[in-house]
């Protein structure tokens, strides 16, 4: 099922702790410690996507990625403009999550993790934000008229994704003692 699983019990293993991960961040995407009046918010929900990507590599966290952002894109009200905001503000911001999983054999694997999926979510929401002010999509609702798109972009997004980043590691330096066991399986051999 999964590409990196040796087995069909770890392909199975992989898969429920998948979906068991993505049911959590869901629910933890509800409790919001402040929210962006176009969208974005400062939550805890990308902690279970980053143990997923720990614990089981990029492929496992890309594909838990992806189905996190469909479900908060159907389950929350998206804030959308249109397609491309669609794919960038959802499904890619969330499935790019996932190459958090490429520091997984490294210590503080949860630290640099989080690290490099918050990195390229921002990027995914940057690239949205750049192409909603310039108006390039033919879906763009209304233009926000600014001197800089990326500027305006990169403060709107930055202003929710850093708080984000700045939680998720210092939540990965706590809980990586603590998780060591169930991040570094020996059993997964994967």
């Amino acid at each position: 099922m999964f590409p990196n699983c040796k087995n069909a019990h770890l392909s199975l293993r992989c898969l429920c702790e998948c979906a068991v991960m993505v049911a959590c961040a869901q629910l933890l995407g509800y409790i919001k410690i402040y929210e962006m009046p176009a969208g974005g918010s400062v939550t805890v929900c990308m902690l279970p996507i980053m143990l997923i990507c720990c614990r089981w590599g990029a492929g496992p966290g890309l594909l838990s990625g992806l189905v996190f952002g469909a479900l908060q894109m159907l389950l929350d009200g998206a804030y959308s403009w249109g397609w491309i905001s669609i794919i960038l503000d959802y499904l890619a911001a969330f499935m790019v999550l996932g190459f958090a999983g490429i520091v997984r054999k490294l210590p503080f694997n949860l630290v640099f993790g989080s690290i490099v999926g918050c990195i390229l979510r921002f990027c995914s929401h940057l690239l949205s934000g750049y192409l909603f002010v310039r108006g390039e999509s033919s879906f763009t609702i209304y233009s926000i008229k600014t001197a800089s798109p990326w500027l305006y972009s990169a403060i709107y997004n930055g202003a929710y994704m850093l708080p984000n980043m700045i939680i998720l590691v210092a939540v990965g330096f706590a809980l990586a003692k603590p998780l060591n066991k169930y991040l570094y399986a020996k059993d997964l051999n994967v």
